[in-house]
């Protein structure tokens, strides 16, 4: 038997070959090993993206649910937007007036994180434009000798301007989209903050169906609640469809509120005086509401003048007003009295549409990740 012999070369070789076999099996092993763990880790950092993605969903959904007057119309709808690198989705599977839950899903590279939110909306929250003395998304003006005095946050979408003597204290902040001017002796000064953002097309509109149907007295056309030299007591909810006028030396007293769809109109030495019920404006117009009285007494007005145009005041009668002036369009003020508005909460989101409800009447409630 011939026998086969072997020197160290060879074995060296056959060791050297082994080792090279051990060694790739370990390297593919740990290549396999650091590819899945590279996978695990940028998976990791995808799913933290898509929770704060979700997240910022969440903070888009309160901040849409805060406009919205009516919570119960969005149940089982759903939208979705792009955001950042991802993309959320919102949903609502329960709703009512004042509950909703919102439920996000947060995607990141085909990766997703659900995250549940219930909210609550406190009741009686109203309108931004509520939320001020004064609220105007366009000018305000005064001129004249007149002082205005507020207290309270004003509202205004354009230009404050103060001309002549007239002198303007406002002891509050002030959001504008414009500038303050002053002119002649005029004089305007603010306590509080004086270059807070305005936030544009915020005013609701009159719900007229709404006053109608509640309304105590209904009258067809324009309609005097006083002349002459007329006193005259109105009781409850006046509504008039068309314009409403008081003029001559006549008094007016309201103890309730007063809704015209057009023009509402006071001139001569007349005098109004409103008491509304609580929640209720004093007086809606669809039209420009001018007070001009030439008396030297004063309008009292426990509660809110609203206009779907313009409010102006002129004339020597002094107002005394506890509530807030809300217009569209320009509130002006050129008489010579002392006007004294203090901001007076109370009227809530009923009679009105659209507009922009107040900020801060969501509360966060239970919140939770869904796998």
């Amino acid at each position: 038997m011939k026998k086969l012999y072997l020197n160290n070369h060879g074995l060296s070789i056959i060791t050297a070959v082994i080792g090279l076999l051990v060694m790739s099996t370990i390297g593919s092993s740990l290549i396999s090993v650091m590819t899945r763990s590279g996978k695990m880790v940028a998976d990791e950092f995808i799913s933290n993206q898509a929770f704060d993605v979700a997240q910022a969903g969440v903070q888009f959904a309160i901040k849409d649910l805060s406009t919205d007057s009516d919570w119960m119309d969005n149940y089982g709808t759903t939208y979705s937007m792009n955001f950042a690198n991802g993309s959320f989705a919102v949903s609502y599977p329960n709703a009512s007036s004042n509950s909703i839950d919102v439920l996000v899903v947060g995607t990141v590279n085909s990766i997703s994180h659900s995250i549940s939110q219930t909210l609550e909306k406190s009741s009686g929250s109203g309108y931004l434009s509520f939320d001020h003395a004064i609220y105007t998304e366009q000018d305000l003006t005064v001129s004249g000798q007149g002082e205005l005095d507020v207290v309270g946050n004003v509202g205004v979408g354009e230009d404050v301007t103060a001309s002549g003597q007239a002198d303007v204290d406002i002891t509050g902040d002030l959001s504008i989209d414009g500038d303050v001017y002053e002119s002649g002796q005029a004089d305007v000064a603010i306590s509080g903050e004086d270059a807070l953002e305005f936030v544009e097309n915020t005013t609701p509109d009159p719900d007229w169906s709404y006053w109608e149907g509640i309304a105590d007295t209904v009258i067809e056309g324009n309609y005097t609640l006083g002349s002459g030299q007329d006193s005259n007591t109105f009781t409850g909810i006046i509504y008039i469809k068309g314009n409403a006028k008081i003029s001559g030396q006549s008094t007016v007293t309201v103890n309730g509120t007063v809704i015209c769809e057009d023009k509402f109109s006071l001139a001569g030495q007349s005098y109004i005086h409103v008491t509304p019920d609580a929640g209720n404006p004093a007086i809606v117009a669809g039209g420009d509401v001018q007070l001009s009285g030439q008396g030297t007494g004063a309008f009292n007005l426990n509660g809110w003048i609203y206009s779907s145009t313009e409010v102006n005041i002129s004339g020597q009668a002094d107002l005394n007003m506890v509530g807030g002036l809300i217009a569209k369009e320009d509130v002006t003020i050129t008489g010579q009295g002392d006007y004294d508005i203090t901001y007076g909460a109370g009227v809530g989101g009923s009679g009105f549409t659209g507009g922009q409800a107040q900020t801060g009447t969501i509360t966060v409630g239970r919140w939770e990740e869904v796998y």
